[in-house]
Order: structure tokens, then sequence, then C-alpha cells
């Protein structure tokens, strides 16, 4: 079982989400990935539903696929297969989610604006 503090970049209030900028994302994806390789950890689902965000924190979540120095992850040791899996782009992935949130926060904005004058 997995705990955390926070909602996914996807479920989140699109204004915390929509404070953060492009170089806060990519610097924390960046250093997200160096922390994991300098552990020898592959996580195997960075993406914007598994990172968590509370206030101005952002964290990854759901190690459910993650490798420990190339060894199989318990998912494949408990489905008794093992699985060759590729990595995603990070960083570019939370900055498209960033901008479909935020879109959709502007467009909102605008509607609401609109319907109430």
């Amino acid at each position: 079982v997995q705990s955390f503090d926070g909602t996914n970049l996807l479920e989140s209030p699109s204004t915390a989400q929509c404070a953060l900028t492009n170089h806060d994302l990519t610097r924390f994806a960046s250093c997200a990935e160096a922390l994991l390789e300098a552990s020898n950890v592959d996580h195997y689902d960075l993406k914007a539903k598994n990172t968590v965000i509370q206030g101005d924190k952002l964290t990854v979540i759901d190690f459910d696929l993650a490798t420990l120095d190339g060894r199989p992850s318990l998912t494949d040791l408990a489905d008794r297969r093992y699985r060759t899996r590729t990595r995603t782009a990070y960083g570019p992935a939370l900055r498209e989610a960033r901008a479909e949130r935020c879109a959709l926060e502007r467009k909102s904005a605008v509607l609401w604006n609109r319907d109430n004058r």
C-alpha cells in the first residue's frame, strides 16, 4: 500500500498546477530522474498521473513497476514473468499535462466571465 499527501497532476486544482512554470516542472523532472538513476532505480511509469502536488511540492509515486539494480519488479515477480519496459520522457509529459490543464482553466474562466456579465 502506498500512502502520500496531495493530488496527482491530472486531478489537482488547476490553480496550484498552473502556478508552476515550465522551468519548475523541467527542473523537478530532471532532479527526480537523476535521483532515481543515482539510486539504480528504474521507475518505468513516470508521468503526470504518478506525480502528486501538495502546495508547491511535487512527489513521484507509484513504484509498482520500478526495478532496483535491474532486478525484476514486485509486479513482475508476482506475475511470474519479466517484461522489458521502456522509459517515458518525464519532463515533456509533465509540461504537456500542465498545458492541457491550464488551457482548460483559462477556457472555464472565459466562459464563466461571459455567462456572468
